[in-house]
């Protein structure tokens, strides 16, 4: 099967920077809080909408844990790095073996306006 959710995140992220003239060094990390609000799941050829609830076909609607980046800010450039390591088990299967965690690796690129 292939599960393909939705979520929309808040970061709670700490940021400290690094200042080398006109190119800026940061680091950021701390929590993230997300909720689920949509997806597709995929199991024999055969596709369906992901539901959320604390049903047993439910994958856990709350989601939450750590991130870790990294970027630069060049001008009025950024570019940046972040890993997001998630910490609940989304899964509705209540076994001890079932497990389902989300993991993000993300990259972004950006203009400041007004400088930074």
């Amino acid at each position: 099967a292939e599960i393909r959710p939705g979520f929309i995140e808040v970061p709670v992220n700490m940021l400290y920077k690094y200042d080398f003239g006109p190119v800026q060094l940061f680091l950021k990390a701390g929590p993230y809080f997300a909720y689920g609000v949509g997806g597709q799941v995929e199991s024999n050829g055969i596709e369906a909408d992901i539901s959320y609830g604390s049903g047993t076909n439910d994958m856990k609607p709350f989601d939450f844990g750590l991130n870790f980046g990294a970027g630069v800010d060049i001008s009025n450039f950024q570019i940046a790095a972040h890993y997001g390591v998630g910490l609940a088990n989304l899964t509705p299967i209540e076994t001890a073996n079932a497990e389902m965690k989300i993991n993000v690796i993300g990259v972004s690129v950006a203009y400041l306006f007004g400088g930074n």
